[in-house]
């Protein structure tokens, strides 16, 4: 008892010592500004733009619950879109109370609160949410190359070509990629053993051939998915249409904060996309840190320093919306499907 309250207590002072880290290294960013400034910007804050950022951000989600519907009707599952939205809540909580930000609720969470309250497998839940990550990622990448060929102003010639021969290097091994483990089912048998011994380990039943089975479907599913030209092409749709809506929430709050201040394309593109990427490492819960570290450089990489204060109030309002708000949100959406799952 002792040893395990010394191993929390160590856990508790690491995780305080590395937020202490981040906010000091955030803090450098903006040594040569004046903080009082961020708050007077935010002071200054256009309240109806900023509740339009709230609501774009809610907004947005409907295209993500849109997403999600076309690939589950793909394999044979019709659930409404309001359920979906408040499953997709859900994850967002998940995905912000731990260290995997965007590999936590997305596919554990979801699928797993999909199977609690639509009964729906977790090898369909899981191969659909992989479809939407497989069709999702050239998308991002192209956003990025986008920002990328954006900020160089497509000049010189050589850098562009360069950036993208990148980007059709990447999208063609992706697919091939996908396409070859889908199809060949690979290692299906392997994953089955591994995954029944790690149930027989914690003592729950567990039989090899069901596993596998469920592994099998689980991969003709999600290459079903991706094959489908129709579905391929909503997916793609909706994935772009919800990068969209991020950078539009942006320049809401650019807008909201300083209004004779336009902020350049190329810079949205990158903060949209680029930290998104950085909150994959898991580290802090929400991606503190690696997403707050790399969308202040940005701004300060496109912005005058006249403006840092307005970058800092920018990157604050964005966090309070997609970590604070998403969260106590997602909380409530989480609550709600607790009850749902009790009382059945």
């Amino acid at each position: 008892m002792a040893r395990t309250k010394r191993f929390t207590t160590r856990r508790t002072l690491l995780f305080a010592l590395f937020v202490v880290v981040v906010v000091a290294i955030a803090a450098l960013l903006f040594a040569r500004e004046d903080l009082y400034a961020m708050f007077q910007a935010l002071g200054r804050a256009n309240p109806i733009l900023l509740i339009l950022a709230f609501g774009v951000y809610l907004f947005g989600v409907t295209f993500w619950a849109g997403r999600w519907n076309v690939t589950l009707s793909r394999v044979g599952h019709q659930v409404g879109m309001r359920n979906l939205y408040v499953v997709i809540f859900g994850g967002i909580f998940i995905n912000n109370v731990t260290p995997f930000t965007y590999s936590g609720g997305d596919p554990v969470a979801r699928a797993y609160l999909l199977n609690k309250t639509q009964r729906i497998s977790y090898s369909s839940g899981f191969a659909t949410i992989l479809g939407e990550f497989i069709l999702d990622f050239p998308v991002f990448l192209s956003f990025v190359m986008i920002g990328l060929l954006l900020s160089i102003e497509w000049t010189p010639i050589w850098s562009a070509l360069v950036i993208m021969m990148f980007w059709a290097a990447i999208i063609i091994g992706w697919s091939l990629l996908f396409l070859r483990v889908l199809r060949g089912k690979m290692a299906a048998a392997r994953i089955g053993g591994l995954l029944a011994r790690i149930m027989g380990f914690f003592r729950r039943p567990a039989n090899k051939t069901r596993i596998t089975r469920g592994i099998k479907k689980f991969y003709a599913e999600a290459e079903g998915i991706i094959s489908s030209r129709k579905v391929a092409f909503y997916v793609v749709a909706f994935s772009a249409i919800l990068w969209i809506f991020g950078i539009a929430r942006l320049f809401v709050i650019f807008k909201a904060l300083e209004y004779g201040y336009t902020p350049p394309l190329a810079m949205l593109v990158l903060a949209t996309t680029l930290p998104w990427m950085a909150g994959l490492i898991p580290l802090l819960p929400a991606g503190i840190g690696t997403v707050d570290v790399a969308m202040i450089l940005i701004f300060m990489k496109f912005m005058p320093p006249q403006l840092y204060p307005v970058a800092a109030a920018a990157w604050a309002v964005e966090r309070a919306i997609s970590f604070v708000f998403g969260t106590a949100v997602g909380a409530g959406a989480l609550s709600y499907l607790g009850i749902r799952v009790w009382a059945k």
